[in-house]
């Protein structure tokens, strides 16, 4: 299956740039040739940096198999492989430079470049927005556990290590890239725990 993403890159730009790949929030959601407040790919491409803006699995517009791709506790895995191909591809351009490419995302999409934090060092840095760092916490404190429980098909409760297998805190010591971290006071989708637990686990780590 292929990957749908768009690209924004500076007008008039030479050379190899720096780049960024960002990561839809939802997760039942999608990029598309719109303006968004959240990651405004302008402002980006104003600032010099080539956007990727990928639709990888769960993403809405290309059918039910798709968005339930993540479905079942598997958001770490197909969606993390499709990020990675756009990834590749966006390193591969010859307007980029592939040692200067950050990650970011906020909600769903500061899931996963948590994930991508815990899995790879291949990026220059990550941002990651209002993002879920351990699941099991996550569930019992967001204003929607119903349906996490729903989507996700196992309850943190009973199936602790289910639960875990794609939590971000239980892969930790794997996270080397630098890091901004940024949460809103008030979110109560993803509470700003979240990012304290995040943070500290980040402290400890040296990263």
């Amino acid at each position: 299956v292929g990957v749908q993403y768009y690209v924004v890159r500076p007008k008039d730009a030479d050379g190899e740039l720096p780049a960024m790949m960002a990561i839809h929030g939802g997760p039942i959601a999608d990029w598309g040739d719109i303006w968004h407040w959240r990651w405004n790919s302008l402002v980006m491409a104003a600032e010099g940096y080539v956007v990727a803006m990928p639709n990888p699995r769960g993403s809405v517009g290309f059918g039910q198999d798709f968005i339930e791709g993540i479905w079942n506790n598997q958001w770490g895995a197909q969606c993390y492989e499709d990020l990675m191909a756009v990834a590749d591809a966006l390193e591969a351009r010859p307007d980029v430079n592939a040692d200067d490419v950050t990650a970011l995302g906020g909600s769903f999409g500061g899931y996963m470049t948590n994930w991508i934090g815990t899995q790879t060092d291949r990026f220059s840095s990550l941002v990651t927005h209002a993002s879920i760092f351990d699941m099991r916490a996550f569930h019992g404190v967001t204003d929607l556990p119903a349906w996490w429980a729903f989507s996700f098909g196992i309850h943190p409760y009973e199936e602790r290590a289910q639960y875990d297998h794609y939590s971000p805190i239980a892969h930790i010591s794997n996270w080397k890239t630098r890091t901004l971290i940024i949460h809103g006071d008030k979110d109560y989708r993803v509470p700003i725990g979240e990012s304290l637990a995040l943070f500290e686990a980040l402290r400890v780590h040296d990263v």
